[in-house]
């Protein structure tokens, strides 16, 4: 999970961090409108992996998720799903997102998924109506706004000023990369010993 104030560059972070990722492992799929029901959503992850989305939620879902399973038994191609702005999405989307997220009994990582949003999302999954999704989250990052004093006071072999800087923290009690989980901004699939303390690229 990755949250930072408005403007602070996260949409650039994000840029930078899929920029040079290998197409043949990885399917990187960007969705910033969340202002929409939860099927809607489930919808618009189908067409981005190139199916014809079914009406009925639990079709979707079977649809969605074989086509996942495909793309790695087959493929060997790691689906990424980002999604820009998620302190805007629907709240019975985080309550059933665990359960979309769980392939063979949970014994498969076949997904990973990088909520990014305002800092009140990570506030917002704390709640215990929340506790499942949260529990699969394996990293969460927060940009801070660089002040003017830290701009200056950056060495000038930067070849560009960075927006914010952040470092990552592991939730206290999470093994990474266990489940399909919010993976660590750092690199989609890592796995990592406890404590985790990846230095996120800067925006």
């Amino acid at each position: 999970m990755l949250t930072g104030e408005p403007g602070v560059g996260k949409t650039a972070v994000l840029r930078h961090l899929t920029r040079n990722l290998n197409p043949h492992r990885y399917q990187t799929i960007y969705l910033a409108e969340t202002e929409f029901g939860r099927v809607d959503l489930y919808r618009s992850l189908a067409r981005s992996l190139g199916l014809e989305p079914s009406h009925r939620r639990a079709d979707l879902w079977r649809d969605i998720k074989a086509r996942i399973t495909e793309l790695a038994n087959g493929k060997q191609v790691l689906s990424l799903w980002i999604i820009d702005e998620a302190q805007n999405l629907p709240p019975e989307f985080f309550r059933d997102f665990p359960s979309f997220l769980n392939f063979a009994f949970d014994a498969r990582h076949l997904i990973t998924v990088w909520l990014v949003g305002h800092p009140e999302l990570a506030s917002m999954l704390e709640r215990n109506v929340y506790a499942a999704l949260y529990s699969r989250i394996q990293t969460c990052a927060q940009l801070q706004p660089v002040t003017e004093h830290a701009r200056f006071a950056q060495p000038r072999t930067h070849s560009r000023p960075p927006a914010a800087t952040t470092r990552c923290s592991q939730r206290p009690g999470s093994s990474c990369c266990a489940k399909p989980r919010v993976a660590c901004p750092a690199t989609p699939d890592a796995s990592c010993a406890p404590p985790c303390s990846w230095p996120c690229p800067r925006g």
